[in-house]
């Protein structure tokens, strides 16, 4: 059983866990969440309809009587394999043939089911907040029996808040991107220019078609009476694609607009008075955010009705003052030369148990789906090189310095190693002493210890920074190496060796200030 009343968690602090939206006014909803389509009313909708799928709670952190954190949080049957396509996809299906629950696990999720994730922060708390709503978290997933709690879809503004999970265990992945086309031009035509020639070529082509024929479109609050038809095509659109997340029911369709008429759109096509095509859409303050889209597949590839609603919402947008247009998830390509925006969302999670969040680690690295999405892969190819350089900070130039440093040290050791035989020079007569007297010597053997614990070190400074810069970092051994021979083994270095030796510290020093450069001139 939740808790309907606040429960102290620390001397000001209180938590309360509701179990439906309809228990918190929407004016203190509105206090702390930033005014979106998906808002109250969206999630409203979400909760009357989806009820019989999800279990909804909406958790409250207070400071004394002000709601410093409010969330919306829902229990699903969630089957780690729905990222997933091809190959893999098809051998786990067929495993649920026999195995139904394979791979389904009862999650814990903060966020929506059909949206990306939101939650309400007073940030001036966030050190405090932190601790307090992990522990109130942790305790609501053991009440409920999930195993795995996760925080769903956030985008890069919510990182500062919950990247501090990670070292309490949750483990962070990229998810499927949001996109947006910023409308920044007065005519379709003025859109089109701003294209690649292939792209603006091959879309032309195929948007003449539908000139010829007589599609109307419709810009409507309600579906009215083609609900069960509209239904239909979503049924079949979603029929199409390899990944499927929620099933929308059809009530959703209809109480989207009852409880957000300001915000819902439907657009429908019509075709000689037949329903082609739909699409749900939420406008708001600027921004229209499409949700989901419905097509006729008996015409759907005839008249390229895609690429056709895409044209009509957009010049929609350009009449109205639309300045964003937020497309849906999926189907990445072609708004890839549509010029969308790919803007990265994480997922959370850990499992309550921690020998299992082990291999769930394992699981969210080999199930994100950049590994089956070549476009995602590729946009996200960018953003890594920008975060390596970005997240570059003194504790690689300290990794770097310690491989120099045990470097030096193994070839010191091997070093000591060669005259501790006594052999200077290697007969076929003496090979077989020699090899008996250094396989021996417990410094050749300290020496490989260094080699191989620097190999490992080595490894993980490429991970964290180009081979162009770690590399000529890495040649401070040139200035270490000879400063131990002549204090340990008694060497002598020359005039010209120092001159050397400086050069190499000379270019050591550029090499720092110009990747101190890139950095200042990331975007």
């Amino acid at each position: 059983m939740c808790h309907n009343y606040k429960v102290t968690i620390n001397p000001g602090f209180s938590y309360k866990i509701y179990q439906s939206i309809h228990e918190i006014p929407e004016a203190e909803w509105n206090k702390i969440f930033p005014p979106i389509s998906e808002g109250y009313n969206f999630l409203k909708t979400i909760e009357e309809t989806f009820f019989h799928e999800y279990k909804f709670f909406y958790i409250a952190l207070f400071k004394e009587t002000e709601i410093i954190y409010l969330a919306p949080f829902f229990i699903a049957e969630y089957s780690l394999d729905t990222t997933i396509k091809g190959p893999f996809k098809k051998i786990t299906t067929w495993i649920k043939k026999w195995i139904p629950k394979f791979l389904t696990l009862r999650v814990l999720i903060s966020g929506s089911p059909t949206s990306l994730g939101n939650t309400g922060i007073k940030t001036e708390y966030t050190k405090e907040l932190t601790p307090l709503f992990n522990q109130t978290v942790e305790a609501l997933a053991q009440k409920e029996r999930a195993s795995i709690i996760s925080f769903k879809d956030f985008g890069e503004e919510y990182t500062g808040f919950l990247d501090v999970l990670r070292p309490v265990g949750y483990h962070k992945v990229r998810s499927f991107p949001s996109v947006r086309l910023k409308i920044q031009f007065k005519s379709f035509d003025e859109y089109l220019a701003s294209l690649s020639k292939p792209t603006r070529k091959g879309l032309r082509k195929k948007l003449r078609k539908t000139y010829e024929i007589p599609i109307e479109m419709k810009v409507q609050d309600s579906l009215g009476p083609w609900l069960d038809q509209a239904y239909g095509l979503y049924c079949q659109t979603l029929g199409k694609s390899e990944i499927q997340f929620e099933i929308v029911p059809k009530e959703f369709f209809e109480r989207v607009n009852l409880n957000c008429s300001k915000e819902s759109k439907f657009f429908l096509w019509f075709l000689n008075g037949k329903l082609i095509a739909f699409d749900l859409c939420l406008s708001h303050h600027g921004t229209l955010i499409d949700k989901y889209i419905g097509l006729d597949y008996e015409v759907a590839y005839q008249y390229h009705l895609y690429f056709l609603t895409f044209r009509d919402i957009v010049n929609w947008c350009i009449a109205n003052g639309i300045e964003t247009y937020e497309g849906g998830a999926l189907n990445y390509d072609p708004k890839k030369h549509l010029d969308f925006v790919f803007s990265p969302q994480y997922i959370y999670c850990r499992h309550l148990n921690p020998v299992l969040n082990i291999f769930l680690g394992l699981l969210t690295k080999l199930l994100k789906p950049e590994n089956f999405d070549p476009i995602i892969k590729l946009m996200y190819q960018d953003l890594r090189t920008l975060e390596k350089k970005e997240s570059f900070s003194w504790s690689v130039y300290w990794l770097i310095l310690l491989t120099v440093v045990i470097q030096s040290l193994s070839e010191l050791l091997f070093k000591k190693a060669a005259l501790a035989t006594g052999i200077h020079v290697i007969t076929l007569s003496s090979l077989g002493f020699y090899i008996h007297q250094i396989s021996s010597n417990v410094e050749l053997w300290a020496g490989f210890m260094f080699y191989i614990l620097n190999f490992f070190i080595w490894i993980t400074v490429l991970s964290k920074s180009d081979l162009s810069f770690a590399f000529p970092i890495g040649s401070i051994t040139y200035i270490l190496i000879p400063l131990l021979s002549v204090i340990f083994l008694h060497e002598q270095a020359n005039f010209l060796q120092w001159v050397g030796i400086f050069l190499i510290t000379l270019g050591i020093a550029l090499v720092i200030q110009s990747n101190n450069r890139k950095k200042v001139q990331c975007p």
